[in-house]
Order: C-alpha cells, then sequence, then structure tokens
C-alpha cells in the first residue's frame, strides 16, 4: 500500500516521515533544508536506516540548466545524487525491504526529473511505501503514477 503524507509547504511532512521511520523501521530517505536569511540554501538526502547524508540540491543565483542536474527555481538538482537514491532504493526493493519511505515528490518529479524513476519503482513494488507529497501536487502525482491502494497520512504523531 502507499501511505501518503501531505501538507503544505513547511507543515511537517518531512518531521512526520522521520516519527513514522522511528516507528516502524524500514528504509529509505528525507530531504534535509538548509535555510538561510532568504529562504532555503539547499536540501541534502538523508538515509534512514545509517543517518548518512549528501547534497541534493542547491540554490543557485543562475537558472542555467547544467548537464549534471535539474533545475527548478532557484534550485539546482544533482543528477549524482538522485542516481544515488534510485540505487539504494532498487535495493532495497530488490530486497522487500519495508516499509520504504520517500520524501518531497512534486513539481520536479510530475516533469519526469528528480525522483520520478524512483516513484514508479516503489509503486510499482506493491511493498508498504510512505510518500510525502506537497498537497497542491497531490491529485496530479496519484493520476500520473496511476497510485490505486493509498491513504493519507494524517500529519499529528
Amino acid at each position: 500500500m502507499i501511505h501518503i503524507v501531505t501538507g503544505r509547504i513547511d507543515s511537517g511532512k518531512t518531521t512526520r516521515m522521520l516519527t513514522l521511520h522511528e516507528q516502524l523501521g524500514g528504509d529509505g530517505f528525507v530531504s534535509i533544508k538548509h535555510m538561510g536569511a532568504d529562504g532555503p540554501l539547499r536540501y541534502e538526502c538523508q538515509r534512514l536506516s545509517s543517518g548518512e547524508r549528501f547534497t541534493l540540491a542547491v540554490r543557485t543565483a543562475s537558472n542555467e540548466p547544467s548537464p549534471a542536474a535539474s533545475t527548478l527555481g532557484p534550485y539546482r538538482f544533482f543528477l549524482e545524487a538522485t542516481k544515488r537514491v534510485e540505487n539504494v532504493m532498487s535495493a532495497l526493493v530488490e530486497r522487500r525491504i519495508e516499509p520504504l519511505f520517500l520524501d518531497e515528490v512534486g513539481p520536479l518529479e510530475l516533469r519526469g526529473d528528480g525522483f520520478d524513476a524512483v516513484v514508479s519503482l516503489l509503486v510499482d513494488s506493491r511493498l508498504d511505501v510512505y510518500l510525502s507529497v506537497r498537497q497542491s501536487a497531490l491529485e496530479q502525482v496519484i493520476e500520473q503514477y496511476g497510485i490505486t491502494n493509498y491513504r493519507i497520512v494524517p500529519q499529528e504523531a
């Protein structure tokens, strides 16, 4: 089953995913936001089972595309990081680890970038999966990935 944690930006989706992982075990990734004076400066992926972190995206002054990254607004998302998440999640699916967690599914994935391949893999796996999805993208995500067996997870712990 696909369990969806949803809400607006900065509504506590990542915190809820961390709490669910503490309660349920499993593995996967959350996105950790690092703030600056003018908003988020960068995002890191954190593997839930090990706490290992690596840079996923940085805020840049330039919106020029890079061959090593996807861009969304002022953020550059690194292909190496998304491939790393994809490789780990593929191995976890192969080993049938449950539940699996993936934080921050939204506009990037809806255009076929970011964790698009990972979301498809997780939905197709028929494993117990927790996704966090921005509320404004929820209906589109459900439709695009053909998610039929799901439940919305309440934000409260």
